[in-house]
């Protein structure tokens, strides 16, 4: 939103002050809402992002855990008797 008041000042001189207020005061609003809601878009994207990027990164490690636990219950032997055995 730059470079809008040499325009402002020559409306003012070529359509009085009742135009400005009816133009630009309402385009700064809407002009700083639709801005406000791009960069929020934007900021929600990227979060979305991200909680997808640390959900996989999760769900690889709780794979990769699981995948740690199952070969080591498969390395024991369940049958024979050790010394905790009674």
């Amino acid at each position: 939103m730059e470079g809008w008041t040499p325009i402002l000042y020559w409306t003012n001189d070529a359509l009085g002050n009742l135009f400005n207020w009816i133009f630009f005061i309402p385009l700064i609003i809407v002009g700083s809402f639709f801005m406000l809601n791009l960069f929020l878009g934007v900021l929600s994207g990227e979060f979305a992002k991200e909680k997808e990027r640390v959900e996989s990164r999760v769900g690889f490690m709780q794979l990769k855990e699981q995948q740690k636990l199952e070969k080591e219950l498969n390395g024991m032997d369940m049958q024979s008797r050790g010394p905790c055995s009674s």
